[in-house]
């Protein structure tokens, strides 16, 4: 049975993630641009290379923006959290000096915001942010700012308001976000960068003839950073996006 050959199937890569990806097909780009030519079709081929590698960099940065987003959310609720705790350990403090009116109303105020304690704050963030919300309103519908007040609180309590503030607009509720972007195609881009370095590659491979010694030369030239690239223990890449590239390691030339 005939064997199908392709560029895929006869040139093998190292493992690699989608930002090792990135610098291989960058270093290959600027390896072939200071060339004063490129052998038959390889020029087509580096073309692809250049549009697929454009492709892959749009998708990475998809991903930094989601992460960016996941990250402020994450940062959000941590200063609210904190914000919370605060107010139940001040509230706390008064209501220890038993006898005092003072006492009374900071251990009301902090029955009333904390029946179950703090595990509201350990809810997911659009369920935390509704509790708070709700905590909210019961010191503005019951008149507790004066509470806050005559204890000495005003300061939490203005750090409370904008730290809810700040988590509403992380989370898209009190501040509307633009629509999501798709999700990003990491490991499909990155995948398309592999095999247009491949069809790259076996152009120059193929451009070597026996009778034209410079033409080895060359190809060893424009290939150098793949043969030289370093091997990692194992054969497999730690791909942030998932999974490494399914071809094996070619060891790095002497």
């Amino acid at each position: 049975m005939a064997r199908t050959l392709t560029a895929q199937g006869l040139i093998q890569l190292p493992a690699l993630t989608a930002e090792e990806t990135v610098t291989l097909a960058t270093k290959l780009i600027t390896t072939a641009e200071s060339a004063d030519a490129l052998p038959g079709n390889a020029r087509a081929a580096l073309d692809d290379v250049k549009t697929s590698l454009q492709q892959l960099s749009a998708e990475l940065t998809k991903r930094g923006q989601l992460a960016e987003d996941k990250t402020a959310a994450r940062e959000a609720d941590i200063q609210l959290d904190r914000v919370w705790s605060a107010i139940d350990r001040f509230l706390s403090a008064w209501a220890a000096l038993e006898g005092m009116e003072l006492a009374e109303a900071a251990a009301t105020l902090r029955q009333r915001l904390f029946p179950d304690g703090l595990s509201f704050l350990t809810k997911s963030f659009n369920a935390e942010w509704a509790a708070s919300e709700q905590r909210l309103e019961i010191i503005a519908a019951e008149k507790h700012e004066g509470t806050f007040d005559r204890l000495g609180g005003t300061a939490f309590l203005a750090s409370l308001r904008r730290a809810h503030e700040a988590y509403g607009k992380a989370l898209g509720v009190t501040k509307a976000k633009d629509a999501p972007p798709a999700a990003p195609q990491v490991r499909e881009a990155r995948d398309a960068v592999l095999d247009d370095v491949r069809v790259y590659a076996a152009q120059i491979v193929a451009s070597v003839t026996r009778k034209n010694p410079s033409s080895e030369a060359l190809a060893e030239t424009l290939l150098r950073p793949i043969s030289t690239w370093p091997t990692r223990r194992g054969g497999a890449a730690s791909a942030t996006d998932g999974a490494p590239s399914p071809a094996p390691e070619v060891a790095p030339a002497e």
